[in-house]
């Protein structure tokens, strides 16, 4: 089989640098179903970066833009009434319009399309078979349109044309039916339609990456060549891997180049492969939740969930029009778990995916390695990439306890890595031109840097625009934080409103205190992570103080507002609110494990709280005494959880050992065998022994 590709000489008459970068593809069958989704997540982050990439001016100033409608104008053609297809294309995405999945081939002419700003096209050569020639059109020519019906084509209008059949109409305009790939489709070329003097190095770029995509989605070699008005006509024949090809550059001799399938994702799509915690087993389904998902926004503040909105009326609006709104909350993955500080926000995100909301949650895969300087009074320490990857391991397990990543509205996970990394200079610098640098080191944190002449690294300050501009590249229209990211949170309202020309909603959770009442921290042990098993999980959620329970009970948990208040007349009383405490604890619990961990954590409590007895559901370590003091490095060693006595002494050092429950910083400090004998030992994140005490 062979097909010529042509320029007739007609077109070059009018327009003699228009050029056309073809790849032709033969594939024995349909590309695997990840790579396909690969090239579809491509897809859309192309259609929703597209603003920023534009940039301020807007599609119409755009060069490439620029080039198709003078040439539709010399053609008599109104660009305004009849868009080029890249222009049409375009205002889609601009109007946050989804650009729909088709097919394989399709997809991929889109992607290279809205990335590049060129129209690329994609013909089935069996299902039309013969020569292609861009030609005018002339007497006898047909045309099937979309809907199947044929149409009447005037003469002198360019087209793509097979014989007397029109594959399309003023170019790039409208494709006919029996031009069109579907997804049996097998023998494909890919036209990528330019200028050289205004879009000839767009051509070359799009029809070079184009081509190795093509190569890699089908995993077959590819021919790429380049027609223009010094070579208006090339062949393309089948061939096999082990063919021949002249190997000169194709774009200065006008020869066919092969390409063969690269052995890895092309650098194009690298970056859309599944991360490795994307691929993880997600749990059961979340429960309904249909108490918070009857609340209100005013609700939500109420309850204390939402600390402030901004703007509260217009965000309301926006609630009520029915419009669907595309929310997100993003986390640096600096740790391997999250706390029931995130538990509120990811129940924020729960209500909006309940009432029918798109939701993102970002992992800020990129902006960990850069450091959040928010409440740091000294600099961050970068993490490598590896140690992010570690972090986000179970990840995607906690958050799938409150966020469905099934139903008909699935939670959406994202890496702003995917577009972080891909900023130029010239990128970040028109980016920066939007912030002055007194809007960033106004910033209590950097204020007090300055004047304790601490360092503040540029790239902290920086900071602010990579998370702003985190909400232009998905183009949000709300991001949800703590208070503490407010800045930064209002730096994104500005770039979505300079790149994307319209309002992002700015919502903030309350900074809620640790267990104790003083801040949350690991470090204090006044906080409960959401990897801590059921029973562990409900001891800690029993340490919260009594003060905190009307605020505990609202934010994290659907208890009725009546009972909150009752709670509230009690503290006013009463010393000791346990039953309440065990309430919270079994709420919790019972939310984040299931009814039947709950239940068995709680009785775990009973039997050792109100009974006495020692915990069932650790393993013994014995600690062998012979007289002299026992210090608590010494227990730490005799749990086996500790790979050295400098180990055990950093990690008590760190606020890592309990002895049922309380907390020991102390390395040296002397411990009796009454205190011992028996004892709960929790190494931090280690693991939990009974302690035995043996004499020798």
């Amino acid at each position: 089989m062979t097909s010529v590709f042509e320029i007739s000489g007609d077109i070059l008459e009018r327009h003699p640098t228009y050029m056309v970068g073809v790849v032709y593809a033969l594939a024995s069958g349909p590309p695997p179903r990840e790579k396909a989704a690969v090239i579809q997540r491509a897809l859309r982050e192309a259609s929703e970066s597209l603003p920023w990439r534009i940039g301020g001016s807007g599609l119409r100033q755009h060069p490439a833009i620029q080039a198709w409608e003078q040439a539709f104008e010399s053609e008599g053609v109104n660009p305004s009434r009849y868009p080029p297809s890249i222009a049409a294309l375009a205002e889609r995405a601009l109007r946050g319009e989804s650009i729909p999945s088709i097919n394989p081939a399709a997809d991929i002419s889109n992607l290279i399309s809205l990335k590049h700003l060129l129209p690329v096209g994609a013909h089935d050569l069996n299902r039309l078979p013969g020569d292609i020639q861009v030609r005018l059109s002339r007497g006898g020519d047909t045309f099937t349109g979309p809907d199947g019906a044929e149409e009447a084509v005037p003469a002198g209008e360019p087209v793509y044309a097979t014989d007397n059949n029109i594959r399309t109409r003023r170019w790039v305009w409208r494709q006919a039916r029996n031009a069109m790939v579907g997804s049996d489709s097998r023998t494909v070329l890919f036209p990528i339609d330019g200028f050289a003097d205004s879009t000839g190095q767009r051509v070359t770029d799009a029809t070079e990456e184009l081509a190795e995509l093509v190569a890699w989605l089908f995993g077959v070699r590819t021919q790429l060549a380049y027609v223009t008005a010094a070579h208006p006509r090339l062949a393309f024949s089948s061939f096999s891997v082990d063919e021949h090809f002249d190997a000169r550059p194709a774009v200065e001799t006008g020869h066919i180049r092969p390409v063969n399938p690269p052995r890895e994702a092309p650098r194009a799509v690298a970056r859309f492969m599944p991360h490795e915690a994307d691929s993880l087993p997600a749990p059961a389904r979340p429960p309904a939740d249909e108490t918070l998902a009857r609340w209100t926004l005013s609700d939500l503040l109420r309850r204390g969930l939402l600390d402030g909105v901004i703007v509260e009326d217009e965000l309301k609006q926006d609630l009520a029009s029915g419009r669907r709104l595309t929310v997100y909350e993003g986390y640096d993955p600096t740790s391997a778990s999250l706390h029931i500080g995130h538990y509120l926000s990811l129940r924020v995100l729960r209500w909006f995916q309940l009432n029918g909301h798109r939701v993102i949650f970002l992992f800020g895969d990129f902006t960990a390695r850069i450091g959040d300087p928010t409440g740091q009074s000294a600099e961050r320490r970068q993490l490598s990439r590896e140690q992010v990857a570690a972090n986000a391991q179970t990840w995607r397990e906690q958050i799938s306890r409150v966020l469905d990543f099934g139903g008909d509205n699935p939670v959406e996970i994202k890496w702003n890595g995917e577009w972080l990394d891909e900023l130029s200079l010239r990128d970040m610098i028109e980016i920066a031109a939007r912030v002055t640098v007194q809007q960033l080191i106004e910033r209590d944190m950097f204020q007090e840097r300055l004047s304790q002449q601490k360092p503040l690294h540029l790239h902290e300050t920086l900071y602010p625009l990579l998370q702003g501009f985190d909400s232009v590249a998905m183009s949000v229209d709300a991001e949800l934080g703590g208070r503490d990211q407010m800045f930064n949170m209002m730096v994104g309202r500005d770039l979505v409103r300079n790149y994307n020309g319209k309002t992002k909603h700015v919502l903030m959770t309350p900074l809620i205190p640790g267990l104790d009442g003083r801040k949350m921290s690991k470090s204090y042990g006044n906080t409960v992570d959401l990897t801590e098993n059921p029973i562990d999980m409900f001891f800690k959620l029993t340490q919260v103080s009594d003060d905190l329970l009307p605020l505990f009970l609202s934010a994290l948990t659907d208890v009725p507002d009546a009972d909150i208040e009752e709670v509230r007349r009690r503290l006013g009383s009463e010393s000791n609110l346990q039953d309440v405490r065990e309430r919270f604890a079994r709420e919790v619990t019972e939310r984040l494990h299931g009814p039947e961990a709950a239940e068995r954590a709680h009785r775990e409590f009973t039997l050792v709280v109100d009974r006495g007895q020692t915990r069932q559901d650790v393993e013994d370590a014995v600690l062998r005494v012979t007289g002299a003091p026992i210090t608590t490095v010494d227990i730490a060693i005799a749990t086996g959880l500790a790979t050295s006595r400098g180990d055990a002494r950093r990690l008590i050092q760190q606020g890592g050992l309990e002895i049922n429950s309380r907390r020991e910083t102390d390395p040296q400090r002397h411990q009796t065998p009454e205190e011992v004998s028996g004892a709960i030992i929790k190494m931090g994140k280690r693991g939990h022994v009974r302690m035995r005490v043996e004499r020798e």
